[in-house]
C-alpha cells in the first residue's frame, strides 16, 4: 500500500482481519485521524459486490451514534478500493476478553451501549451480520463502539445471505483454512443458525450474535467455540448453552435475555434489540441473586473435626446469648405529610445524624418561609422562621447549616439568630465535618472553611483534562475529614463520584451515579440509579465499593440542580426522601383565552416534557423520558395522532425547537458528555448534525430567529451562571454570547420581526425582560410581580408570559411598543387549571397543548424508612 491515499496520509498499520488491512491515517483536508481499510482483492474484483457495498456504505455513513464507529467514505486508487472510517482509540473487546471475563457491572454497562449502537443501525435498516468482540472497540473513556460493518447490508425483504456473496466466501475460506488471519474461526462461533445454513438473514441474526457476545463477556468464552470452524458451526446448530457456567451473581433477568437471544428458532427470539437494551437496563438495578449453598461434602481431617467441635460449643453459647437479646429492629416505612395545610416543601427531607428529627425548608399558605422540624416521636412540627436553602446538619444534630443572602450560615435547631460562617454567593451543597465545613458554589471547586467561621479556601481542584467545570454536593464520611462529592459534567447523565480530603490530597475515584451519594452504616453508599434508590457496599477506610448496587426503594424525581442527593440518611440506619410522584402525564388541549379544558388526546400517558408545536400547527415535538439517563424526542401528527420516534440511541435528548420553516428540529443531547446542540431534518429525513458543541455544560436551545439564521440558547458561563448565547445556523461564524450577567438569563424567545428578544432573569426573584437584537442594550422589565416563559403575540404587539400567584400559575400579557420602547401593565388572561404545566401554543395563540399529571402530586410529603438495611436481607415484607 502507498503512503498516500487521496487526501489521506498513512501513518501505520493498526490491524488485520478477514476484510483487509487497517491503517491509521491523517485526513489532510479536515485535519483529523481516520482509519483506512484496504478491501481484499477477492472483494474488490467483484463488481456486483462492490456496487452493493458502496450503496450500503452510503447508508452507513448517514448514521450518527455515540456507540457506532462512523464511515466517512470510499476511495479508489490504482484499482484498489479503500474504506475510510472513524479512527477509534482503545482495545477491542476481544483483546479485553483475552484477560478473562468482565465483572458483572462492567459487562452490563458495555452490553447496554453495544445494544444501543446496533439498535441505531437496525432503525436505519442496516444489519451488521458479523457482530463479535473483535468488531467492538472499547475507548479509554469506557465507551463501546461497534465497528467493521464490512459484512453489513441494507435490510431488504426477500434478500438472502448469499445475495451479497460474503458469507459463502467466508465459509469456503473457513473450511480451507480454519485459522486464516485469526478471524474466521471466531466469526464461525458467532454466526446465527440461519446464517450458518446460508438462509436469509435479518436483524434477528445480530440479536443471536449479540447474545453470544454477552455470554462471552460474562463467562470469558463463546458458548459455541470449537477447535475448527466446522466444530463451531456444529455447536451453533446443535449445542445447548450452559447457563450454570455464568457467575453466580448473574441476575435472573440477564439469564432470561440470553435464552431469548440464543433461540435457534428466530421467530422465538427478541424481535428488536431495543427490547434487549431495555431489559438489561432494568437488570442493572435488580438485586443480585443469592448464590445457592454448596451441596458437596468434603472429607474432614481430624484437625478439622476438632475445630468443628470447638466452633459448635462457641455457637451454642452465642445462641444462648442471643436468646436474651431483643429481636432485630424491623423495617418500617411511613409518610410524613405537610406540617399544616398549604405548606409546600422546597428542600429534600433531611434526617438528623441520630435519625430522630426531620428538617424541611418550605413555605406556608400565608407566604411564610422557614424551616420545619419534625421529631419523629411526635405528631407536631415546629417552625424556625428563617429563609434558607441547601440545609445540612452539624455532626451532633444540634445545629443546621444553610445558604442565605449570599452567605453560609448556621442556626440552632431550637431557633434563634443565625451565625455567619463566610461568603457563599451560590449554593450547591455543603457538609459539616470534624473541623471544617466543605461547600460548593454553582461552578468551580469545593471550598473549606473552619466550623467557627473564617476565610474559605479551595479544597479540591478542577481537572481540566477531564473537562470538569464544577464540584458539587460534598458529604463527609464518619472520620470527619474525608468527603464524597461529584464532578460535572459527567458521561451522559452519570456523574463521577470522588472521595476528597480536607488536607487537599489527590481525590480517589469511587463510582458513578446519577446523584451525589450519602454514606450510612453498616457500610453502604446510597444514591440513585435509574428510577431506584440503590445501596452499594462501601469501605469508608479503603474508599472502595464492592458488589452490585441493590434496589432499596423508588426514587423521587431528579432535581433540576444536577447532582443533588436523592435522599438523606442517619448514622442509625434510617433514610428519608421526598415521596415520588407519578411522573406520567397526558396531552390536553386548553382554550388559549379562557384556560378551559377542551379535550385530552387519545395518546398513551407517558413522562412527557417540553412539548412544542410546528410552525404550521400540524405536528408536535415532545420529549418522552424513559429513565433519568435516557429520553428521546418524538413527533406526533395531530390530525391522525400518529407518533414517530425522532431521535434514538443512548443519553438524554431534550428541548426540541422547530426551525421557522418547520424543516428542522434543533435539540440538546448529552450522549457525548456535556449537552451539545444538534439539528436534524424533519421533512426530508437524514442524520443529525452538530450546531453547538464544546465542554461547557447545560447547553439548551430556546428559539430560532424568524429568518432562520440564528439559534439562541443557554449555557453555563464561567462565574456568570446561565447565560444566553447565539449560534449562526449557516456555519458563517462561531457562537457568541448575547447576554452574560451574574444573574441567570434563560427562556429566550425572538420577536416576530427578529429585532427583540424576550427572556427570563433570575437574580433572587424571577421576572421577564425584553432586549434588542442582535446587540443587546439595557434590559427593559416586562413583568411586575414575577414571570417566566415569555412568548410573543404573532403580530409582535404583546408579550405573553407565565405569572405566579398564591393559588398557582397564570397566563399574563403585557402590550409592547418598540419606538419608543414601552410595555403596558400586565393583565391576567386566565389561571392555569390545577395539575397542568408546560404548554405548546398554537401559532395564533388560540389554543395551548398542556401536560396534565395522571395522578395528583403528593404535596412534597416525605417518605421515611427505618432500618432500611433490613431490606437487603429479606426483611422487607411489603
Amino acid at each position: 500500500m502507498t503512503n498516500q491515499i487521496g487526501p489521506y496520509h498513512l501513518i501505520r498499520e493498526v490491524g488485520r482481519g478477514g476484510m483487509g488491512v487497517v491503517h491509521l491515517a491523517r485526513d489532510t483536508r479536515l485535519d483529523r485521524d481516520v482509519a483506512i481499510k484496504e478491501l481484499p482483492e477477492l472483494f474488490a474484483q467483484d463488481p456486483i459486490r462492490l456496487e452493493r457495498f458502496e450503496l450500503e456504505a452510503k447508508a452507513l455513513a448517514a448514521l450518527s451514534h455515540v456507540n457506532l464507529a462512523g464511515i466517512y467514505g470510499v476511495e479508489e486508487q490504482n484499482g484498489s478500493k479503500y474504506l475510510i472510517l472513524e479512527y477509534v482509540e482503545g482495545e477491542t473487546l476481544a483483546d479485553r476478553l483475552d484477560r478473562g471475563p468482565l465483572p458483572l457491572d462492567e459487562a452490563l454497562e458495555l452490553a447496554v451501549q453495544i445494544a444501543a449502537g446496533v439498535e441505531a443501525a437496525h432503525e436505519a435498516g442496516i444489519v451488521h451480520r458479523d457482530l463479535k468482540p473483535a468488531n467492538i472497540k472499547l475507548t479509554p473513556e469506557g465507551k463501546a463502539k461497534v465497528l467493521d460493518f464490512g459484512l453489513a447490508r441494507a435490510d431488504e425483504p426477500g434478500s438472502t445471505t448469499n445475495s451479497f456473496g460474503m458469507d459463502s466466501a467466508t465459509m469456503t475460506a473457513a473450511q480451507r483454512t480454519p485459522t486464516i488471519e485469526g478471524t474466521i474461526l471466531g466469526t464461525a462461533a458467532y454466526m446465527s443458525p440461519e446464517q450458518a445454513r446460508g438462509r436469509r438473514v435479518d436483524k434477528r441474526t445480530d440479536i443471536w450474535s449479540y447474545g453470544v457476545v454477552l455470554y462471552e463477556m460474562l463467562f470469558g468464552a463463546s458458548p459455541f467455540q470449537g477447535e475448527t470452524a466446522s466444530d463451531s458451526i456444529g455447536a451453533v446448530l446443535h449445542k445447548e448453552i450452559d447457563l450454570s457456567l455464568l457467575p453466580p451473581n448473574t441476575p435472573p433477568l440477564v439469564r432470561h435475555v440470553l435464552v431469548r437471544c440464543l433461540e435457534r428458532n428466530r421467530d422465538n427470539r427478541y424481535r428488536d434489540i431495543g427490547d434487549v437494551r431495555i431489559e438489561l437496563e432494568r437488570a442493572q438495578t435488580e438485586p443480585p441473586p443469592v448464590a445457592p449453598a454448596s451441596t458437596r461434602h468434603p472429607v474432614l481431617r481430624p484437625w478439622a473435626m476438632a475445630a468443628i467441635v470447638a466452633l459448635s460449643a462457641i455457637a451454642a453459647f452465642t445462641i444462648l446469648e442471643l436468646q436474651t437479646k431483643p429481636a432485630p429492629a424491623e423495617l418500617v416505612r411511613f409518610t410524613v405529610g405537610q406540617p399544616s395545610q398549604g405548606v409546600m416543601f422546597s428542600n429534600n427531607a433531611l434526617l438528623s445524624p441520630d435519625g430522630t428529627t426531620l428538617a424541611c425548608a418550605g413555605q406556608d399558605a400565608d407566604g411564610t418561609l422557614g424551616i420545619w422540624l419534625r421529631d419523629l416521636d411526635t405528631l407536631e412540627s415546629r417552625l424556625i422562621p428563617i429563609i434558607g436553602r441547601s440545609l445540612f446538619w452539624s455532626p451532633d444534630g444540634q445545629s443546621l447549616g444553610l445558604f442565605k443572602d449570599g452567605k453560609l450560615r448556621v442556626v440552632s435547631q431550637r431557633g434563634g439568630e443565625t451565625r455567619n460562617i463566610c461568603e457563599a454567593p451560590s449554593d450547591r451543597g455543603a457538609s459539616w465535618g470534624a473541623e471544617y465545613i466543605v461547600f460548593a458554589g454553582a461552578q468551580g471547586p469545593l471550598y473549606k472553611v473552619p466550623v467557627d467561621g473564617g476565610t474559605p479556601e479551595p479544597v479540591t481542584a478542577l481537572d481540566e483534562s477531564l473537562g470538569e467545570t464544577t464540584h458539587r454536593y460534598p458529604h463527609f464520611l464518619p472520620d470527619g475529614e474525608t468527603f464524597l462529592y461529584v464532578a460535572l459534567p459527567g458521561k451522559s447523565r452519570l456523574l463521577t463520584v470522588f472521595a476528597g480530603h480536607v488536607d487537599g490530597r489527590a481525590p480517589t475515584v469511587v463510582t458513578t451515579a446519577l446523584t451525589s451519594p450519602v454514606y450510612t452504616e453498616p457500610g453502604y453508599l446510597l444514591f440513585q440509579r435509574g428510577r431506584k434508590i440503590v445501596a452499594q457496599a462501601f469501605d469508608a477506610k479503603t474508599l472502595a465499593v464492592s458488589g452490585e448496587p441493590i434496589a432499596v426503594d423508588d426514587a423521587p424525581a431528579i432535581s433540576e440542580s444536577v447532582g443533588k442527593p436523592a435522599l438523606s440518611a442517619s448514622r442509625t440506619g434510617h433514610l428519608a426522601f421526598q415521596t415520588p410522584d407519578d411522573p406520567r402525564t397526558r396531552l390536553t388541549w386548553l382554550d388559549g383565552t379562557t384556560g378551559e379544558e377542551l379535550e385530552t388526546l387519545d395518546v398513551e400517558p407517558s413522562q412527557f416534557d417540553s412539548p412544542t408545536l410546528s410552525p404550521d400547527g400540524r405536528h408536535l415535538a415532545v420529549v418522552r423520558v424513559v429513565s433519568p439517563e435516557e429520553s428521546d424526542i418524538w413527533t406526533l401528527e395531530l390530525d391522525r395522532l400518529v407518533a414517530t420516534r425522532f431521535t434514538q440511541g443512548a443519553g438524554n435528548k431534550s428541548d426540541p425547537v422547530w426551525s421557522p420553516d418547520g424543516a428542522h428540529i434543533a435539540y440538546s443531547s448529552d450522549a457525548e458528555g456535556p449537552s451539545n446542540i444538534y439539528r436534524k431534518p424533519f421533512t426530508s429525513g437524514g442524520p443529525a448534525e452538530p450546531l453547538v458543541v464544546g465542554p461547557a455544560p447545560f447547553k439548551n436551545p430556546y428559539d430560532w430567529s424568524p429568518d432562520g439564521k440564528y439559534l439562541i440558547y443557554e449555557q453555563l458561563g464561567e462565574g456568570t451562571n446561565m447565560d444566553l448565547w447565539v449560534a449562526p445556523t449557516d456555519g458563517s461564524g462561531e457562537p457568541r454570547p448575547y447576554v452574560q450577567e451574574v444573574a441567570q438569563e434563560r427562556q429566550a424567545h425572538f420577536s416576530p420581526d427578529g429585532r427583540w428578544v424576550a427572556y427570563m432573569i433570575f437574580d433572587g426573584e424571577t421576572y421577564v425582560v425584553v432586549n434588542s437584537f442582535p446587540v443587546p442594550a439595557q434590559a427593559h422589565r416586562v413583568s411586575i410581580d414575577g414571570g417566566a416563559q415569555p412568548r410573543w403575540q404573532p403580530d409582535g404587539k404583546a408579550i405573553f408570559f407565565i405569572g405566579f400567584s398564591e393559588d398557582g400559575v397564570r397566563r399574563d400579557r403585557a402590550s409592547f411598543q418598540a419606538e419608543p420602547l414601552r410595555t403596558g401593565t400586565p393583565e391576567t388572561i386566565f389561571e392555569f387549571p390545577t395539575g397542568l404545566r408546560g404548554g405548546a401554543w398554537t401559532p395564533d395563540g388560540s389554543r395551548v397543548l398542556a401536560l396534565r399529571a395522571v395522578a395528583p402530586p403528593r404535596d412534597g410529603s416525605a417518605t421515611v424508612v427505618l432500618n432500611w438495611a433490613r431490606a437487603l436481607s429479606g426483611g422487607d415484607s411489603d
